[in-house]
């Protein structure tokens, strides 16, 4: 029976030295993939706001000047390229170390 016991926890020693190489590190909480959910999810933001912001102010000039819809379709393109813009600016330098990446003043 000893060398079944002996036997099991060489496995059990060796299953948990696999985990421990393969489970991220819990350092500071956040990992690689919680990372770029976040940036994803902040760049969605960004072009969805710049574009809903856009064509609203295009709707309301369109509607007070009466040039529908004109500044409506010139407002919204607008939005598109500021929603890209602020994504090109957000991705810049992401997988730069915290001590390389460049201050943007925003």
């Amino acid at each position: 029976m000893t060398n079944d016991e002996d036997k099991l926890k060489t496995l059990q020693a060796q299953i948990d030295a696999l985990k421990a190489k393969t489970e991220p590190a819990k350092g500071d909480g956040t990992t690689a993939d919680s990372r770029a959910m976040s940036v994803g999810m902040r760049a969605g933001t960004e072009l969805v706001g710049a574009t809903v912001g856009a064509a609203l102010i295009g709707y309301g000039l369109d509607r007070w000047l009466g040039t529908k819809p004109w500044l409506l379709i010139v407002m919204l393109l607008l939005g598109i390229g500021a929603g890209f813009l602020n994504i090109w600016k957000l991705t810049q330098n992401q997988d730069a170390p915290p001590s390389e990446k460049k201050i943007q003043d925003n």
